[in-house]
Parts: structure tokens; sequence; C-alpha cells
């Protein structure tokens, strides 16, 4: 005779211990002779749903409905039961399920949740957020719950509500590196940079060989100028995985910061060894080869920037094409920022000689100071201008017109001059701010999209404005008037550029002045393609135009570069510039 109990915790014992064969085995059995008895059908049915065998799960569950069990086990099989609809797909079954083994004990949270599972799969967000929180309101300590929370405020960019989540899982499981990653993650996009860098540090603490929050730690360190604690978390990160080209990628960039282009020039070929068909790697390469002056292997950077700046738009891209040029309708693009578009202008002509008809787009602020040079050989048009692609055989992005007519150092074409400003906005402004004899000089402290370029103190411009022989003309197109209220009472410094409404304006100011001294910004190119006498003053880590340490500018004869001589320390470089007009007797006694 079989003793059921013993056979039945048989079952359950190897059902428990993942042998399903051969519980199944057992509870068939049984089921052969007690067809009726609930414990079997319920842990059958269990291990059925298990295994996905699901119509069979469903047939031995509503056996035990039909049988009328008692409350808790009743509540349990239709939990079960709405489980079972929940595979198959039919969310709408497993709802209504969920919600009958609710109307029995409202205090569980099993139902709460899965009913947020079913709305969260029928993508009703609203619906599944609010069954979230009725679970967690009976269990604030179900870690699934702020999972799938998460993954719903993710999608709706709801960041703060995230971050909560994130901070309830941190509390629960204190010592999961993930969560710590993850939240840094999130604060990051808030530009919560404290937060997210105490987060990555507890990550990296749990986990120490957590190789990718050492990755995003260095990224971290990169973007708020700790180039030297960047490089640390980075080579911590090589060590452990020297495979993954982001570390590798952001490892050569801090290498160019710190001025060891031939660090980054090594990184970057055993890079490339690994991920042949990197475009940022080739970028990098081509950037810290530009820096030691190596400008043949350097203008690869331009043919790579194809990659990141080819715009899908335009057809037939013209570095695929070998023919003649002559009589071909060749559109180029604007692909960065305005002083790239000043700067590879000059090989608008180069194309112009191959006997092609050129076409520009480019910013609408540059579109009325380049229209009116016509020896760029060039219809300037606006970016915003739509182009039919019957108007043109080719495009090109204009800086990989670099990569095209790549010449040596010595030879980079139009150094001297090939931007000139409309006349009669030079005599507008000379009539209006210029009339004078005095030593004209335009500033810019402030590149607005590149604050590490900036001249943090402003204060050093203070002593160029004590000269009675020199008048200062504030060229920034914002953020004069911050200068101003720093400024003592007896410095004055003559606002135009918040009168600039384009480049045009911009050009013909600068036609008037004697010399300027600017950052790292577009009125460096600007005044360079003008062959105004200009000082660029640079940061100790230059971007790769500027090479590193020469004075000259193969770019443009009439810029001197002045560089920082340590990370922040801008103080030498004002020595250079008082001594510089201490030679030209404009002031004896400028002084910091």
């Amino acid at each position: 005779m079989i003793n059921t109990k013993n056979q039945l915790t048989l079952a359950i014992e190897h059902h428990q211990n993942g042998n399903f064969e051969k519980a199944k085995s057992i509870y068939n059995n049984l089921l052969q002779n007690f067809p009726n008895d609930i414990d079997i059908l319920y842990y059958y049915g269990i291990l059925c749903l298990q295994v996905s065998e699901l119509d069979k799960a469903l047939e031995l569950l509503n056996k035990v409905i039909e049988l009328n069990p008692e409350d808790q086990l009743y509540k349990n099989v239709l939990i079960l039961t709405g489980d079972i609809y929940m595979n198959k797909q039919d969310f709408h079954q497993a709802k209504n399920y969920y919600l009958f083994s609710i109307e029995i004990d409202n205090q569980d949270f099993v139902p709460y949740f899965n009913l947020g599972v079913v709305y969260h799969n029928i993508k009703e967000f609203c619906k599944a957020v609010e069954y979230y929180n009725l679970a967690l309101k009976i269990n604030p300590e179900l870690a699934e719950c702020y999972k799938k929370l998460i993954s719903i405020y993710s999608q709706n960019a709801e960041i703060d509500k995230v971050i909560d989540c994130y901070l309830s899982l941190i509390k629960l499981q204190p010592d999961e590196a993930s969560h710590y990653f993850n939240i840094a993650i999130e604060y990051s996009k808030k530009r919560d940079l404290d937060n997210s860098h105490r987060a990555y540090l507890n990550a990296v603490y749990l986990n120490p060989n957590f190789v990718e929050a050492y990755v995003n730690l260095g990224d971290l360190y990169f973007r708020t100028f700790n180039f030297n604690q960047a490089l640390e978390c980075l080579q911590k990160a090589y060590r452990i995985n020297p495979d993954i080209v982001e570390c590798l990628n952001n490892l050569t960039n801090v290498y160019l910061e710190l001025r060891k282009p031939d660090k980054a020039i090594e990184l970057c070929l055993e890079g490339l060894r690994k991920f042949p068909d990197n475009n940022f790697l080739s970028q990098n390469l081509a950037r810290a080869q530009f820096l030691i002056g190596d400008i043949d292997n350097g203008w690869e950077y331009f043919k790579y920037r194809r990659i990141s700046n080819e715009n899908k738009n335009f057809k037939s891209y013209l570095l695929d094409y070998k023919g003649s040029l002559k009589d071909k309708k060749i559109l180029v693009y604007h692909d960065s920022g305005f002083g790239d578009t000043i700067q590879f202008s000059r090989y608008l002509p180069l194309l112009g000689n191959t006997g092609a008809k050129v076409i520009c787009k480019v910013q609408s602020q540059l579109v009325s100071l380049l229209q009116s040079n016509n020896n760029l050989k060039t219809e300037i048009i606006s970016k915003s201008e739509t182009i039919k692609d019957t108007d043109y055989d080719m495009s090109i992005n204009l800086t990989t017109l670099a990569y095209l007519f790549k010449t040596d150092i010595n030879q980079i074409p139009l150094k001297k001059r090939y931007i000139f400003p409309i006349s009669e906005k030079v005599v507008q402004y000379k009539e209006k701010y210029f009339n004078n004899n005095d030593y004209k000089i335009g500033i810019v402290w402030k590149a607005l999209t590149h604050p590490s370029k900036n001249i943090s103190d402003i204060s050093l411009f203070f002593p160029l404005a004590k000269s009675s022989k020199i008048k200062l003309y504030s060229l920034q197109k914002e953020g004069t008037e911050e200068f101003q209220d720093k400024m003592p009472s007896d410095i004055k410094l003559i606002d135009i550029g918040s009168s600039f409404r384009d480049f045009s304006d911009t050009a013909a100011a600068i036609e008037n002045l004697d010399l300027i001294i600017t950052a790292d910004t577009a009125i460096a190119h600007l005044a360079g393609a003008m062959g105004k006498q200009t000082l660029v003053l640079l940061p100790y880590s230059p971007n790769w135009r500027w090479f590193l340490d020469r004075q000259d500018c193969p770019w443009y004869d009439s810029i001197k570069l002045l560089r920082q001589k340590e990370p922040g320390n801008w103080f030498s470089v004002f020595e250079e510039i008082y001594n510089i007009l201490k030679e030209k007797a404009f002031c004896t006694n400028m002084k910091l």
C-alpha cells in the first residue's frame, strides 16, 4: 500500500532539489491513486509551471480550484494561475487572476507586484508604477520592485525618481557595488559630480576589479580637469582588462592632456592592433602626431573625421571618387565649430581650382562674411538652406578638405590672409568706436564651449587698460558685464562684442584694431585669417592644431602663440604680453 504522506514528502524533496523528473514521476504515480488530492495537484502544478509545461499546470491548478480549497491555498492557486497566463502572454487573463487573489487577501505583496509586471508588459506604465508602489507599501524590502520602477523611470528620463530607487536599493543591499555604479551614472546625468564621484568610489571600494567603474571614474576626473587622477583610474582599468576600447580611448585623451603625445601614440598603435577599425583611436593617433609636428601622418585625423562627421543625408562622398573634378558640382558642409569653419575655408579655393563648382553650407552667423569673399571661389549658403540631390554631384565635410589637399607644414595654403571684411561695415565701426589715435587692443577671454581654455583671472587684463596710450575693447559676444563688474573704477573696457549680429560685424571691428589678444576661440581664427596681429593664449595642454611649444603658428603668419608653462597658471603668459607691449613703448610700468 502506498504511503501517501511519505511519497509526497519525497516528491517535494526532489522538487526542491531540482530533480524534476524524479519528482514528476512520483507526482504522476500518486495522482493515479489519489486524483483529487489537493496537495498533490498543487505541488505538481507548481512543478509543471517551473518546467514550462503550461497547459498541464493549468489543468492541475484548475482542478484544485474545482475542489474548493481553503482561502490561503485558493489565493496561492489564483496567483499561480495568473503566472501561467503571464507566461502564455495572455496578460488580460493574468490580470484577472491576480485581482481575484487580492479580493481574498489584500495584504500579500505578490499579486500587486505581478500586476505591475502585467501593466509593464502591455506598456501601461502609469498603472505599472501604481501597482509596484502598492507592493512596496506592503513590503518595502522588495528589491526587484525597485529595479522594475527604475526601468520605467529611466525610459521617461525621471532621473530623480531613478536615484531615489537606487538609494532604496543601497539601503537594502549596501554591499552591492553595481548599485553605486548605476546611481553614479544617474548623478552624472544631473551634473551632480560630487555625488557621482562618491558613488564611483564606493563601487570600486566594494569591487576592486570593477573595471567599468574605474573607466567612468577616470572619465569624470577627465571632465573636471583632474588629469592625474584620471590617469590613475584608467591605468587601473587597463591593468584589469587591457581590451576595453573605451578605456584605451580615454587613456589616450588623458595622455594628450598631460602633454605626453608619445605615450598616446604608443597606446593608440597598441589599440589599433586590437581594434583596427576604431575611429576614435585613429583620430587620437593623428592628434598626437600633429602635436609632435608629424604633420604628414597628422593629416590622417581629417580622413577619420569622415566617419564621425559624414552627413548621410548627402550623396556620393568625394573621397570615394577618383576621377576628374572638372565641371563637377561639389557640396561642402561644415562639420564643426565656427573656428574650424574659418580655419578650413582656406581649402575651398584649392577645390575650386580643380575646375569644380563648389557650394559650401556654413553656420548662418558666417554666411554674410564668407559670401563677401569672392576669393574663396565658392557659393556660400546657410546650413539651413535646402539643397536637392540634383544640385550637386558629390559631397564632403569641410575639415576633411585638409586631408584631401594635405601639404607639409611649410606649405599650408593662405597663411597670410584670406578673409576680408565688408568695407562699409569697417567704416561704420571706425566712426562709432575707433576714431582715435590710441593703440587699440581687442580682447577675448572666454571660450563658451570649452571652459578649460578660458582666462580664469580676468584681472590680468587690467594693467593693459591703465596705459594712457592703449584703448581696450571687448570682442566677447557674451560675458563682458561680468568683466566690467570686477573692474576697478580707473579701468575702462569698451564693449563692442554685444553689438555683433554675425561674424561680418566682428571682422569689421577687428579690421579697426591694432592687436588682438584672445583665448583659443573662433576670434583667434578670424583674426589670423584676416592677417591681424594676434596673441593667442593657450592652456598647458593645447588643442592639436597649435602643436607643442612653438611660438609661431603654421596656420597663420600673423599669430603668435603664448603658452602656459604649467596647468592653470596664466601669470607667466601675461608677463610675456606685458613685455611685448613694453617693447612697443605703449607702457613702461606694466606688472602683475
